[in-house]
């Protein structure tokens, strides 16, 4: 319970200073960041394993030198540790939600939040929300992965008066356009590849008899051609927020002044290294994070498999918070199905989750109409019983005239510049656009 009331007056700062300072941010930070690695190193057997050896932290200063000696965790390796080793050993994780990610590495992996942290990462969507212009009284439209929306959500959207309107990411396009036709949402938020496909089954129906107010791209590298196309179909300002499931809130969120991406400092420490070393203003390097926010699974130095490029802090516009310019994260396709339907491939992906608890890492790639390849790497070795099995689902997801080929490798390698496409497709992709194309 004690562990609890810190995390509510950690939110309470939050709140109190939800206009922005940078010395209010700084000591925030510094002081929980002190008490973050205090406890992880005393209750979390894996932090305890990992952390340096030497002084205990005396000082907020000692706290600081302490996280940057600390190794940088990769979920390819968190993957083969016991849950109770990455859990606080004062927390069951009978009473803690879970949430799942794909991944931008293909590394599908379960985050373990207590009911506070949730709140947390609620107010911080929210305000958020609020930066790119979210008012009272209006509809949003999500596309999500079917979660329930937590019961703390739903009582800020009636306090808001907000109307939420709910649609699996995985529904057919041509199903998505026509609900946002008629619900005619004010917001709109979903993935970059989702919303991508859906503008192009709108715009194939003629100009949109309203505009809503602002489109939020999360979760997927929007492009230059995917925020035009957006923009041009939809009639509104397009905004990108960079999202995380370890962290359950956003970890950057685009400035409406400068373009830039506000990192949030206050609830985060977010680092960009090349080499294990920072990266100087300019120049582009791995994304660790440390959340402040996450205790009953504890987040600290971990890497999320995306490359960034850093920004000045702190931003232009006047804002507090340090910045980035560029963000490569995930890119997720369509599979284009002989019988002409489309499917969002990470549909696949949930498959993986529920019938493959084996799989460590994965990618999934279309190669034609008729055949994809899921090459994986594994903690354990299959059955031939476990490999059928699991590829009977698949090809029962995609529907007949598909097969699905399992590949079983040693391990999967990032391309040169650091990333690889997890879901992707040969057969025509969002992310093939250019500006002025088309995608059919």
């Amino acid at each position: 319970m004690r562990h609890e009331i810190h995390q509510l007056t950690f939110l309470a700062r939050l709140v109190l200073n939800r206009s922005g300072s940078t010395s209010a941010i700084e000591k925030l930070r510094s002081s929980r960041l002190e008490r973050l690695l205090r406890s992880a190193s005393a209750h979390v057997p894996y932090y305890r394993e990992s952390f340096p050896k030497g002084p205990t932290i005396t000082e907020e200063s000692d706290a600081r030198s302490i996280l940057a000696r600390i190794p940088v965790s990769r979920k390819v390796d968190l993957k083969q540790r016991a849950t109770r080793e990455l859990l606080d050993s004062r927390w069951s994780a009978a009473k803690l939600r879970t949430h799942t990610t794909t991944g931008s590495t293909g590394v599908p992996f379960t985050i373990f939040k207590s009911p506070v942290e949730d709140l947390v990462a609620l107010f911080l969507r929210l305000r958020v929300a609020r930066s790119f212009g979210l008012r009272r009284g209006i509809t949003v439209l999500r596309l999500s992965t079917g979660e329930k929306r937590a019961f703390l959500w739903k009582v800020a959207s009636r306090l808001g008066s907000l109307r939420n309107v709910d649609i699996q990411l995985t529904d057919a396009p041509a199903e998505i356009a026509a609900t946002i036709r008629r619900t005619q949402p004010n917001v709109i938020m979903g993935n970059a590849g989702v919303l991508t496909r859906v503008a192009l089954e709108l715009s194939e129906d003629g100009p949109l008899e309203w505009n809503p107010d602002f489109v939020v791209s999360s979760a997927e590298v929007l492009t230059p051609a995917m925020r035009d196309l957006l923009g041009g179909v939809f009639g509104c300002p397009v905004f990108n927020s960079y999202n995380c499931v370890e962290v359950m809130h956003p970890v950057a969120w685009e400035c409406r002044t400068t373009g830039l991406f506000h990192v949030c400092d206050d609830a985060l420490i977010l680092e960009v290294l090349r080499d294990g070393r920072p990266v100087a203003e300019g120049d582009e390097g791995e994304v660790v994070i440390t959340s402040l926010v996450s205790c009953a699974m504890p987040i600290i130095r971990w890497s999320q498999g995306d490359l960034a490029e850093l920004g000045p802090n702190p931003c232009p516009c006047g804002s507090p918070y340090s910045t980035l310019r560029r963000i490569a994260g995930r890119m997720t396709d369509y599979l284009q199905l002989p019988d002409g339907r489309q499917l969002f491939a990470s549909a696949l992906a949930y498959v993986l989750h529920r019938r493959a608890d084996w799989i460590l890492q994965y990618q999934i790639t279309q190669e034609t109409l008729s055949s994809i390849l899921l090459r994986a790497s594994a903690l354990r070795q299959p059955s031939d019983a476990e490999l059928a099995l699991l590829r009977t689902e698949l090809e029962a997801r995609v529907g007949p005239g598909v097969s699905v080929r399992i590949e079983l490798v040693r391990r999967l390698e990032p391309e040169k510049h650091g990333k690889f496409r997890v879901l992707m497709t040969r057969m025509g992709s969002p992310y093939d656009l250019s500006r002025g194309s088309s995608l059919t």
